[in-house]
């Protein structure tokens, strides 16, 4: 797949449309080189120092990115997961040649200039109430507050309002055999009431399958992102939250589970109890104010005794950070308000905040409030911030 040169200047310099940040998604998706590549991007594009290349240097960089590509194809198709170290080496030479192949791509095409002082920065504004339903037919649709409910089988409706996706018990008995997706994109959040009553709040890059009606002696539903749990009580059904690398079993209870996060999952217990078990540990039972943290890497499971208002804050309207690093926090910001991140250096990256901030506010408040209390500066261009 290939993407537009003008695309991924704009993705970092200014706003694209939903339609080009999916086209960009797919792309960066794709392998582990374009990620890399389009890290470089953004490092070129956000420092102040640029320069035009000669004919001789573009020509060496279009080999050199040709060959990039047709290697990360032949990886694709061998599933190797594993750099090679050779490929590194070569990386790391090309990479001011790309820097210096897209300003000259951008510069010949685009006539505005990539990097200007005193430019108006947009306003970038918290995330919103959104997500797309995908029914057991395939059909999706897009939600909001003001989408009309939705038909999720022959007759049958989920009721949709400012409260959330609403599914009945009573409506959806006869298609017990389906099951539904509710995805939210960054810069969303949605919440929705299950069949049995279950309410379930799903933050931004997050996503719930889970069935139209629950049949049998369990409710069993699979999460990937972060959500909150308000499971409904029912000592004959165990309600069940599969992962991609825990089972949280309960009764009745409430809960968070944040799979976002690359090196580990995290399950929060506010009230009732719950079970964790995977696959290489058995059953371990939580108890409210404690969290569970699985190592991705290691397989191993941590139980600690934890201010759980420091996790699942999100929910109520806002962020409560414990000497969290700069890094971590940029992580959530970026979600929520759907923007890219780049630090000048690690010194930024790793300084420590701690304080509540407001979840629905623009984030320049967010920025300031930090910038006093971090030593950190925070530069805003389109939807990319720049931290030194």
């Amino acid at each position: 797949m290939k993407i537009d040169w003008v695309l991924l200047k704009r993705s970092v310099l200014s706003d694209i449309s939903e339609e080009e940040r999916n086209l960009l998604n797919a792309w960066l998706d794709e392998s582990s080189e374009h990620r890399e590549f389009y890290r470089e991007i953004k490092t070129f594009l956000c420092s102040p120092e640029s320069f035009r290349p000669t004919e001789e240097r573009i020509r060496r960089f279009k080999a050199s990115y040709e060959v990039r590509l047709t290697v990360a194809e032949r990886r694709k198709r061998r599933h190797r997961m594993v750099r090679i170290g050779g490929w590194l080496a070569a990386s790391c030479i090309l990479s001011v040649g790309m820097a210096c192949f897209l300003w000259w791509q951008v510069t010949s095409s685009v006539k505005e200039p990539l990097l200007t002082e005193n430019r108006p920065t947009a306003t970038i504004l918290p995330g919103t109430q959104k997500a797309i339903l995908v029914t057991g037919e395939g059909k999706t649709v897009n939600l909001n507050p003001e989408t009309a409910d939705v038909e999720i089988g022959e007759g049958v409706k989920a009721k949709n309002s400012n409260h959330g996706l609403i599914y009945s018990d009573t409506l959806t008995a006869g298609i017990e055999d389906t099951e539904n997706q509710l995805i939210v994109p960054r810069g969303g959040e949605y919440a929705i009431v299950l069949s049995d009553g279950t309410r379930v709040w799903l933050n931004s890059a997050s996503e719930l399958k889970y069935p139209v009606h629950f049949a049998g002696d369990m409710r069993r539903v699979y999460l990937k992102g972060e959500a909150y749990f308000q499971v409904a009580h029912d000592r004959q059904k165990a309600f069940v939250v599969v992962t991609d690398d825990i089972e949280v079993k309960v009764y009745g209870t409430e809960f968070n589970i944040n799979t976002r996060v690359a090196d580990y999952v995290q399950t929060t217990l506010v009230r009732g109890a719950v079970s964790i078990k995977t696959e290489r540990s058995a059953e371990k039972m939580l108890k409210p104010g404690q969290l569970a943290q699985f190592d991705r890497l290691t397989g191993e499971t941590e139980i600690k005794n934890v201010d759980v208002s420091n996790y699942i804050g999100w929910k109520s309207g806002v962020y409560i950070f414990e000497d969290k690093s700069i890094e971590q926090i940029m992580d959530e910001l970026s979600l929520w308000y759907d923007i890219e991140v780049f630090f000048r250096n690690n010194i930024s990256r790793n300084r420590h905040f701690s304080g509540s901030l407001p979840r629905y506010r623009e984030i320049d408040d967010m920025l300031k409030v930090i910038e006093k209390t971090s030593h950190v500066r925070f530069e805003v261009k389109g939807k990319t911030i720049i931290v030194d």
